[in-house]
């Protein structure tokens, strides 16, 4: 079957199948020469079953989970010699012919299931091999159906020696061929193969390659792995096996979990169109315009399209603002409509009302506008990061086109895009100090104080984060179909056994069994720990003043430390390289962890307080502001493109990548702080103009929603492939660009449905306490039109 199968419509023996055979080893004979070099292109073979294996996409480490899978496949990576060209070639001239008959597999399925055991019994299996063996003897006879069912199995094709190792075959011909009288349907499958001896040879690296199959339907995947692997047993001087594989239902049935969440978000969907129709027609008063012929020629009479009823009664900062224009020359008045508490709630999930918001342009006074335009520019360097990394674990021309793109300078913003993730922390810390010291100075910190800091963040990011997370393990893998779809969650297990981690923005301290769920979380935990810390850092500079700001300092220094200390005792690489197996101490040892990332944030809550005690006023000399900025572009660039030369041939030595891994998440920190400074200050110039141009502030609202769906979007597009992606600078422009503008949309849904809501019903719950103490304060036992109102 194996070799039958990966026969290019030539397993006719004639004259003229000789000759072809022929050619093709004399062809073959030359290219790989280079692709059995001990340099390492089979590696690459490895990162593809990681891939299959882990469905993660970034920096989760998948490595213990390869070895494993190496290991039971009999694959050996310590063999002491390399195989010779014409071994390879031979197998290959074997392959391309059929030695098996059907009859043949069904006493070779005996004798696997007699002495290596498994799941199904025998008659299972044997079912699978008489299959097979239908099969067969339909392709002998050219029976159309046969053909069809053989030529969409995977071959070897070009570009072997660019690391074009994932013979996927075609996906759609296999499952649409109508078989007609056999007794059972196409299925697609695909088996990771690995070969470890040829002729007498012991490959010092096993050769190893994707294999895309179509076979019965009676079959599983461990079955086609096993003929796989007893083909290869049975030929002469061949040592190799058939390792994990998975065969593709296109249309799986829906577990309870994932009928659980449709429900679930049934619910948020009728809530979003009962709120949007009863703030239109109701709260708007836009029945008039639908229902008044007086209405609809005279005034367009809409009501105060502007008025948030989520937002709070008692005026004051919180009061709501009018947030789009009126529509059609419309009259704007006061509404007389006064919802109950039941209604407002309801109306927090108005796509409506929760639009204007969001796509609103305007920014409230004293804000630092530059920001919008670093979180959405920041937010795209992530995605582009995530893309790319993405795209070149399915490239067909993974060597050749790496190796031509760290040769060109410009490639180093792809090589340290996990920088731009440090900008975010310089943000989050900026704007914490900032905003929090501003309001210390009207009032002193209290419990309630406390109680509001903590809860208005857990309840910011919370809800979005938990139900986009449910989404991604129990519905996304539902979605879609293809050669590369998982059949199970993308995420391992389900996170059964870790999603409480996540819960708990704890998922980065600790592998809670399993790995981490949804693999760039680690930020937002991360995130939530510097928030958790940071009064006992603002309260000592609210206090202390100037004197204040040495306690962040010193952390910064400690983080270095620590981040350096750890760096020298893994021997870390300096930045994240594709051409090099994941390293998994980088990730979970220096990585992820807050002790080593908790620099930029620092540096961001230093800067937030000079911004405060400054009150943004600050006089510079021209020749103060040319070197803030000197220095500023002089550690940015250095940062993304330092490491050139590491990465064409000469690699830093472990003490000088050490100190780079202190320091250059810290000093890009600070260069992205002088930008915000200067802007906020007046000395931003041109780069204050484009930061602050108004089309970044609706997009900027929707960068923590974009960081939580924008993988699922790639791994969406990436896994419905029917082929591998072909990786040249337009193609990874064109899917960059798709994969953003889509993420920004499923982004704005999911605020509408997850983030908008909650942030409204926090504002109720707010308002409800606030009453309830005013009214135990006050005495009074009876229920205040006020407090019914709420």
């Amino acid at each position: 079957m194996f070799g039958l199968a990966l026969s290019v419509a030539a397993s006719d023996a004639d004259t003229n199948t000789v000759q072809a055979d022929e050619q093709l080893n004399s062809f073959l004979s030359r290219k790989f020469q280079k692709v059995l070099n001990p340099g390492g292109y089979e590696e690459n073979f490895r990162r593809a079953v990681q891939f299959h294996d882990s469905r993660r996409f970034g920096f989760a480490d998948g490595s213990e989970d390869l070895r494993q899978t190496t290991a039971s496949g009999g694959f050996r990576s310590d063999s002491p010699s390399l195989g010779d060209t014409q071994a390879v070639l031979r197998l290959l001239q074997d392959v391309l012919l059929p030695t098996k008959t059907g009859p043949q597999l069904v006493s070779l399925a005996r004798e696997l299931t007699s002495t290596q055991g498994s799941q199904r019994s025998v008659a299972d299996f044997e079912t699978c091999a008489a299959d097979v063996s239908t099969m067969m003897t339909a392709r002998s006879n050219n029976t159309e159906w046969a053909v069809r069912m053989f030529d969409a199995w995977g071959k070897p094709g070009a570009g072997l020696i660019q690391s074009n190792l994932m013979f996927l075959g075609e996906y759609d011909q296999c499952l649409h061929t109508d078989v007609q009288g056999a007794g059972f349907d196409p299925q697609y499958c695909y088996q990771g193969v690995g070969l470890t001896k040829i002729g007498g040879t012991t490959l010092k690296v096993p050769f190893g390659f994707l294999l895309g199959t179509c076979v019965p339907s009676s079959c599983t995947a461990d079955e086609v792995s096993a003929l796989i692997t007893i083909y290869l047993a049975s030929q002469p001087n061949i040592t190799g096996a058939a390792g994990q594989g998975q065969c593709i239902d296109p249309n799986p049935p829906l577990s309870d979990k994932a009928k659980a969440v449709i429900v679930v978000c049934s619910v948020f969907a009728a809530l979003m169109l009962a709120a949007s129709l009863y703030d239109i027609l109701v709260a708007h008063r836009y029945w008039r315009v639908l229902f008044s012929p007086r209405a609809r020629t005279d005034t367009m009479w809409l009501g105060d399209s502007g008025y948030d009823y989520c937002a709070t009664r008692d005026g004051g900062d919180d009061q709501a603002h009018s947030l789009y224009e009126p529509l059609l020359n419309a009259k704007i008045s006061q509404p007389e409509f006064e919802p109950n508490a039941a209604e407002r709630a309801l109306l927090c999930f108005s796509v409506y009302t929760n639009g204007a918001k969001v796509l609103s342009t305007s920014t409230g006074p004293g804000s630092i506008d530059c920001i919008h335009g670093i979180r959405f520019l920041s937010m795209s360097w992530v995605v582009l990061g995530h893309c790319f990394i993405s795209g070149v674990q399915l490239t067909d021309h993974l060597q050749g086109y790496l190796e031509e793109a760290y040769k060109r300078w410009t490639f180093q913003a792809i090589m340290n895009a996990l920088v731009s993730v440090d900008t975010f922390f310089a943000l989050s810390g900026l704007l914490v100090t900032y905003l929090v010291m501003k309001e210390l100075s009207k009032k002193p910190p209290s419990g309630t104080f406390f109680f509001n800091f903590y809860f208005h963040r857990f309840w910011r990011l919370t809800p979005p984060y938990m139900l986009v997370m449910m989404v991604n393990i129990t519905l996304l893998h539902y979605m879609g179909d293809g050669p590369l779809w998982p059949q199970k969650s993308f995420e391992p297990d389900e996170c059964r056994n870790n999603w409480w981690s996540n819960l708990l923005y704890i998922n980065n301290l600790h592998n809670f069994g399993g790995g981490m769920c949804m693999g760039w979380s680690w930020y937002l935990a991360n995130d939530m720990q510097f928030y958790i810390i940071s009064p006992a850092i603002f309260l000592i500079m609210h206090y202390y003043g100037w004197f204040g700001v040495v306690l962040p300092f010193l952390l910064t220094v400690g983080s270095a430390i620590a981040a350096g200390v750890l760096s020298a005792k893994y021997d870390l690489q300096s930045n994240f390289d594709l051409l090099r197996p994941a390293d998994g101490d980088y990730f979970n040892v220096y990585y992820v962890k807050p002790y080593c990332r908790i620099g930029p944030y620092l540096v961001g809550m230093i800067t937030g307080y000079i911004l405060y005690r400054t009150e943004c006023k600050v006089y510079m000399s021209k020749m103060a502001v040319l070197v803030g900025w000197a220095f500023a572009w002089a550690v940015g660039l250095a940062v993304v493109y330092g490491l050139f030369e590491n990465t064409n041939g000469h690699p830093l030595s472990t003490d000088v990548a050490a100190l780079y891994n202190a320091m250059n998440r810290i000093a890009w920190g600070a260069a992205v702080c002088w930008v915000i400074f200067a802007c906020a200050t007046g000395y931003g110039g041109f780069i204050n103009t484009l930061l602050s141009w108004k089309a970044f502030v609706p997009l900027s609202r929707l960068t923590y929603c974009t960081y939580l769906v924008h993988l699922l979007v790639i791994e969406y597009y990436f896994s419905s492939l029917r082929k591998q992606f072909y990786m040249d600078n337009t193609d990874v422009v064109v899917a960059f660009l798709g994969i953003l503008v889509l993420s920004m949309m499923v982004a704005f849904a999911a605020s509408m449905a997850f983030e908008a809501p909650f942030m409204g019903l926090e504002k109720l719950i707010v308002q409800g306490v606030k009453a309830v103490t005013r009214r135990v304060s006050s005495g009074r036992t009876g229920t205040s039109d006020q407090y019914r109102k709420f």
